[in-house]
C-alpha cells in the first residue's frame, strides 16, 4: 500500500482505545482519477508511554480515533476524441 514498508504498515493504527488497538477507518480513492502523493505517519509510539497514555479519548486526545491523512493528486483521464471533451464540459459547437 502506497510503497510503504511492512514494518510500518504493521504500526499503523487509527483507534486507540482502552480495550482495542487496530485500524477500523480507511481512506479510500479512485486509482483511475487520483494517485496518493503521501501519508501522514503513525504516531510516535513512544510519545504514549513517556505521557502514560493507556488509550483515548485523553486529556491530550480527545478522540479514540486517531487522525488519517493523505495527499492526493487529481488525474484527468487522456481522451483522444476532440468533440467528447466539449460534450463533457457541456460546450457547444
Amino acid at each position: 500500500m502506497f510503497g510503504l514498508s511492512e514494518n510500518l504498515m504493521a504500526s499503523l493504527i487509527s483507534i486507540f482505545s482502552y480495550d482495542f488497538k487496530g485500524i477500523i477507518d480507511y481512506i479510500f480513492y479512485s486509482r483511475d482519477l487520483m494517485r496518493p502523493l503521501g501519508v501522514l505517519g503513525p504516531l510516535d509510539e513512544n510519545w504514549f508511554v513517556e505521557n502514560k497514555v493507556l488509550g483515548c479519548p485523553h486529556p491530550h486526545v480527545p478522540s479514540d480515533h486517531l487522525p488519517l491523512l493523505i495527499e492526493l493528486e487529481m488525474q484527468i483521464p487522456p481522451t483522444n476524441n476532440q468533440r467528447s471533451n466539449s460534450i463533457q464540459m457541456g460546450i457547444r459547437r
